[in-house]
């Protein structure tokens, strides 16, 4: 039965999906979006992984392994075949301007081993950016792994269009301080007011969370409720952060420190997140998408 649904989860990823009312409404740049997500996976099983990466990977782009790194050089020092691994969208966006969106959905990696083929399973989240008359690269790329999911997977669906900022922007550096301040923000107010209070407010209603061992959390009241039994205290510190041309979709990336509340408890613990954030017809940010992937426990050190 669990190699049956795998071969299901499979087929679908490999199949295009198909054509909804809401995909063919879609617009030109959402539609190429799309089409550079479905292709990029196509090629990871004509090329395999190495190849296919170094191919729609961007000039300095970052993966998360389970720590933001140089993308390019992991692939570039890849040896060998880990497995086949196949995506596809199940949700999309894009800015305004067509220069940055970003995908996410499922992934199946599938490994032929002694002692048979294994299968492992998952969520990507994908920031994609282009340059005008140019490809869709991917910017950043980050996964979550979870148990085997019950097909079907989700048809595509995008993000609503309209009611979000149609303001100007002004300029490129100005408004990535501006977003970089708000994660700071997200960070600072999370410790004086909770979590859950900050989450609120800083985010949209359908924000998307996800993390390791769990499916994908869906909405704010979803988030809060998945996330109510997380202990200790957390502070964000951002890396850095993008912001497309027309300062309507950004992203910021950092790390996470997770403090115990009280003496005794577990160690201290980190994360590395993704966040994805909009702008809303006020000019506010919102985060619509937070990813984590829990870090290695440092090793306290050795007394001598």
């Amino acid at each position: 039965m669990r190699r049956a649904a795998t071969a299901a989860v499979m087929a679908l990823l490999l199949l295009p999906l198909g054509c909804t009312q809401q995909e063919a409404d879609m617009d030109s740049n959402l539609t190429s979006l799309v089409e550079a997500e479905r292709a990029f996976s196509q090629a990871s099983s004509d090329l395999g992984l190495r190849d296919a990466f170094l191919q729609y990977l961007a000039e300095g782009a970052i993966d998360f392994r389970p720590e933001p790194e140089d993308a390019r050089e992991y692939y570039e020092a890849m040896h060998g075949n880990p497995g086949r691994l196949v995506w596809g969208p199940v949700f999309a966006d894009v800015s305004r301007g067509g220069d940055l969106g970003y995908t996410t959905g499922p992934w199946l990696m599938t490994r032929s081993t002694a002692d048979g083929d294994l299968a492992y399973h998952g969520q990507y989240v994908s920031v994609w950016t282009r340059e005008p008359g140019g490809p869709w690269r991917v910017a950043l790329d980050i996964g979550i792994g979870h148990g085997e999911p019950n097909p079907p997977i989700p048809e595509l669906a995008y993000a609503e269009s309209g009611g979000g900022w149609t303001g100007p922007s002004n300029g490129d550096e100005p408004e990535r301080r501006a977003l970089f301040m708000r994660d700071s923000e997200y960070s600072a107010l999370s410790e004086l007011h909770g979590f859950a209070e900050t989450f609120r407010s800083h985010s949209q209603c359908d924000v998307r969370v996800y993390r390791g061992g769990h499916f994908p959390i869906l909405g704010q009241e979803a988030a809060l409720a998945a996330l109510a039994g997380a202990s200790g205290t957390y502070a964000w510190v951002p890396i850095a952060t993008g912001v497309s041309r027309g300062a309507d979709l950004g992203y910021t990336y950092g790390l996470t420190v997770i403090t115990p509340d009280e003496p005794g408890e577990v160690p201290t613990r980190r994360e590395s997140y993704l966040r994805i954030w909009k702008r809303n017809a006020d000019g506010e940010w919102k985060l619509v998408l937070d990813a984590a992937n829990a870090l290695p426990l440092e090793e306290p050190p050795v007394e001598s």
